[in-house]
C-alpha cells in the first residue's frame, strides 16, 4: 500500500473543500504521530535506530584489566629467593671479611676474654689508635663479645702443600707477622682449607 501517494491525494480534495480544513489538520497530526511511532516501535529494522554496540569494547577492556591483574598477582606470587638461606651464622660473621676498600679489608673479629686493644694491635701489626679511630672507640676498654674491625691485607684459604713461607712471598709479608696474626708457633705445612689471616705489612 502506497501510504504516502494516498496521503498526497486526501490533501489535494481537502484544499478544495473548506469545511474538510479541520479534518486535514487532524489527519496530518495523527499522520506524523504514525510516522514518529512507526520509526520508534515498529519491529521493522529499516526504521529502528541502531546505537553502536559498545559491549565489545567494554569487554575487550575488561579482559585487559583481567589479564593485568592476573599478571600483576602472578609477580606477587612467584616465590621469591629465601632470604634466611643466605644469613650467615654467628660463628661466620665473627671471621667475616667485607669488602675491599683500597686493596684493604676489614676482618670482623669478636672481642673474647683477656682481649684489650694492645693485644689485639699488636697481634694483627696495626696500631691501637687506628682500631680506636677505625671503630669510633672513646677509650681503650672492650666488651667480652663485642666486634670489631680490623684491617687486613688478605684472608687466604691454604692449599695443600703451602706453607707460611710461601705466604711470606706471595703477599710480600714477613712470616713473623703472619705467624703471629694467626697464633702460630712454627711454620709447617699448612692444611687444606684453614683460614690464614696476612696483616697489613
Amino acid at each position: 500500500m502506497d501510504i504516502k501517494g494516498s496521503f498526497n491525494s486526501f490533501i489535494e480534495n481537502a484544499k478544495q473543500t473548506p469545511k474538510l480544513k479541520l479534518g486535514l489538520i487532524i489527519a496530518s497530526s495523527l499522520f506524523m504521530f504514525y510516522i514518529i511511532f512507526d520509526l520508534f516501535f515498529s519491529t521493522d529494522t529499516s526504521y529502528k535506530m541502531t546505537m553502536p554496540n559498545n559491549s565489545g569494547i567494554i569487554a575487550a577492556k575488561g579482559d585487559s584489566l583481567m589479564n593485568a591483574s592476573l599478571n600483576n598477582n602472578d609477580d606477587h606470587q612467584k616465590p621469591k629467593e629465601n632470604l634466611d638461606d643466605k644469613k650467615e651464622t654467628p660463628k661466620d660473621s665473627d671471621k667475616k671479611i667485607e669488602e675491599a676498600i683500597s686493596g684493604i679489608v676489614f676482618l670482623s673479629y669478636n672481642v673474647k676474654k683477656g682481649d684489650n686493644i694492645d693485644k689485639i694491635a699488636s697481634r694483627f701489626n696495626i696500631s691501637k689508635s687506628e682500631i680506636k679511630k677505625l671503630n669510633a672507640l672513646q677509650s681503650d676498654k672492650l666488651k667480652e663479645k663485642q666486634k670489631i674491625k680490623i684491617p687486613i691485607k688478605a684472608k687466604h684459604k691454604a692449599r695443600k702443600g703451602e706453607t707460611i713461607a710461601k705466604l711470606s712471598k706471595k703477599y710480600n709479608v714477613s712470616s713473623k707477622v703472619i705467624l703471629k696474626a694467626n697464633k702460630m708457633t712454627e711454620d709447617k705445612e699448612l692444611k687444606p682449607g684453614k683460614t690464614i689471616y696476612i696483616p697489613i705489612s
